[in-house]
């Protein structure tokens, strides 16, 4: 009883010792996969170790939960259907069942530990590594990158050009030529409608102050007119006049 419990925990720590193998070999080969990517498009490759380690442990305790005996009876027909009905009957004691325990006992020891390896799948998985080890040294020696994604990231002008490229055409010319920014104006409807207020179409800074403002600042109203417009618009207004005195 004792000498077939040992050997159940032996197989068990022969079958783990294997999984976490492949599980390694398995990661290894996630890694070096997104690292290459990571490499090609020149973003932190190290970081590929991050999601590999996880992706080690997750596959180790999938695999490791799921094994069951019948795939070591696979490898080893003289076991089948014997070490499963030995196994569901480790608490029972009988003449018979103590009989087939002693042989499959017999039969482990005449079982090697290679038997559980599977050389070929081996064999394969550390050809892919290779191979992908063999790219990744020949794309960091050449520089060969797809797109520099660590220069555009540190950047400190990029997003500030891009917003400029997006917003830039609905704000007016005379804003940016007193060197209003683009992070200046409000990004939602206010940007329209300042504009419209405006009315500055690309003319010179002299002909825009003749004739570029809207004709609804010269109408009579019993209200005033910095209480018909919010608080941000009467700021951008007051400014725009402010630049104006500057300019004469």
């Amino acid at each position: 009883m004792v000498d077939f419990r040992r050997a159940l925990n032996e197989i068990n720590v022969i079958r783990n010792i294997v999984i976490m193998l492949m599980c390694f070999l398995d990661a290894a080969i996630f890694f070096l996969c997104l690292f290459l990517f990571l490499l090609l498009i020149n973003l932190y490759p190290m970081m590929a170790i991050i999601p590999a380690f996880f992706y080690f442990l997750l596959k180790s305790y999938n695999e490791i939960n799921s094994k069951k005996l019948i795939e070591v009876e696979k490898k080893h027909p003289i076991l089948w259907e014997r070490l499963r009905t030995a196994a569901d009957t480790v608490n029972t004691d009988s003449f018979i069942v103590m009989r087939l325990r002693a042989s499959i006992i017999k039969n482990l020891r005449l079982i090697g530990i290679s038997s559980f390896f599977n050389f070929k799948e081996i064999r394969k998985k550390v050809g892919y590594i290779s191979l992908f080890s063999f790219l990744i040294i020949i794309i960091s020696i050449y520089g060969l990158h797809i797109i520099d994604m660590e220069a555009v990231l540190n950047d400190v002008d990029f997003g500030k050009s891009l917003k400029e490229k997006l917003l830039g055409e609905y704000i007016p010319k005379t804003l940016l030529m007193f060197g209003i920014d683009v992070n200046d104006l409000n990004r939602d409807q206010e940007i329209g409608d300042i504009n419209n207020q405006m009315n500055m179409r690309d003319r010179l800074p002299e002909e825009s102050f003749s004739t570029g403002l809207p004709s609804e600042l010269f109408k009579g109203s019993d209200v005033s007119f910095e209480e018909t417009m919010s608080k941000k618009k009467r700021i951008y207004i007051r400014n725009y006049f402010g630049k104006i005195r500057d300019y004469e």
